[in-house]
């Protein structure tokens, strides 16, 4: 890893911030016992649990017993729509065409064992058609889980009507708000979902921990089986570490949220902003309206977006084209497809994600080399 970069990656994950590293540190010294445990070391365990869910908690403002812990996100948006599925009798899943892939590939793994998945299309800006939605429900009554915020985009759906109307037929509705978490005021009881499934390490926390807020603790079926731990509802010792750095992640956000939403906001604007002017043949995917602060989707007409993040690497800038789950895989952004561009187009486009702990200088430099970058490569192959 080099000395010195420029990280714009941070949908893909955050850089633990300090004070949630010394809180884990304080924790790891301490001689903590397993939190199942009856005597009083198990009992402060509990205690330490405990606190860091009610920090977790006020950050979505829901109630702490609707909480529980995870190891991830994407084993609480398997949870969330197995049990969901199971509690409700339902045969039926209905999400959007620009899942994570933790429900994408959940849903069509159900496909293949005879549920039945209906695959919402978004139009050009990445959003779905919210009456598409309601003549859906309508007709039949599913499952639905809609991704809060993309994770390649920034584009926001708007989940307050979405729960109004799953309301209104009486369907269950899950949102994943990974991506939302500490970039948007969560607000449980303003459109009162069934379940929303968070993770820590997109807000600065550590890797390995999620959490699901149930409105009905009692309706989830838990994926590994154990004992008490959890409300009985995820097997398995917590994962003290992990817990205790995503309450204190949490605890910060919440002091810090609008200093936070303002600087990312900024800084993302101001980046986008030099690279728009000097190249103005650029387009950004997605909606530039409803969109989270810190996200911005830029297609590089032309070029291989694959090289331009490898030269961008050289230089010790850090961005994605895709989920950090499918980066892996040489195949161009479903999102993107999705949202009707072509394969060429998909694979011109690079994402770029700031966090709090981002500088202005950073944003501008790394703007300047993004310009670089392009007209080098547009150069050598002269397009």
């Amino acid at each position: 890893m080099p000395e010195s970069f420029i990280y714009l990656d941070n949908n893909a994950t955050t850089t633990l911030l300090p004070e949630v590293a010394d809180a884990m540190g304080e924790v790891m010294v301490l001689p903590y016992g397993n939190p199942s445990s009856p005597h009083s070391i198990g009992e402060g365990t509990r205690g330490l649990i405990e606190e860091a869910r009610k920090h977790v908690a006020e950050l979505i403002n829901a109630e702490p017993e609707h909480l529980l812990f995870t190891s991830c996100g994407s084993e609480a948006n398997n949870q969330v729509i197995l049990s969901g599925l199971n509690t409700s009798g339902l045969n039926r899943v209905v999400t959007s065409s620009v899942e994570h892939s933790s429900v994408k590939n959940l849903c069509e793994n159900l496909e293949s064992k005879g549920i039945t998945v209906e695959f919402l299309p978004v139009d050009s800006t990445g959003l779905i058609d919210l009456e598409e939605l309601e003549e859906s429900l309508k007709l039949n009554k599913a499952f639905v889980s809609i991704q809060w915020v993309n994770n390649e985009t920034g584009v926001i759906q708007a989940v307050g009507e979405i729960a109004a109307i799953c309301r209104k037929y009486n369907c269950l509705f899950h949102t994943d708000a990974a991506q939302a978490l500490g970039k948007i005021n969560i607000d449980i009881d303003s459109f009162k979902p069934d379940y929303l499934t968070i993770t820590a390490h997109k807000i600065n926390g550590p890797q390995g921990v999620g959490a699901i807020y149930a409105k009905n603790v009692d309706s989830l079926s838990p994926l590994i089986i154990s004992g008490t731990e959890e409300f009985g509802k995820r097997g398995g010792t917590e994962n003290l570490l992990g817990i205790i750095g995503f309450g204190k992640a949490c605890e910060i956000r919440k002091r810090d949220y609008n200093k936070s939403i303002l600087k990312m906001a900024e800084y993302r604007d101001i980046f986008e902003g030099i690279i728009l002017k000097a190249l103005p043949e650029l387009k950004l995917n997605g909606s530039t309206i409803k969109r989270v602060c810190n996200t911005t989707n830029i297609e590089f007409p032309g070029v291989d977006g694959r090289a331009m993040m490898g030269q961008l690497d050289n230089l010790d800038i850090i961005c994605s084209q895709t989920s950090a789950c499918l980066s892996q895989i040489p195949e161009p952004s479903f999102v993107l497809i999705a949202m009707g561009l072509d394969v060429e187009a998909a694979f011109s486009s690079l994402r770029f994600s700031f966090s709090s702990l981002n500088t202005l200088e950073e944003a501008e430099q790394a703007a300047e080399k993004v310009i670089e970058v392009y007209k080098k490569i547009k150069s050598l192959f002269n397009y």
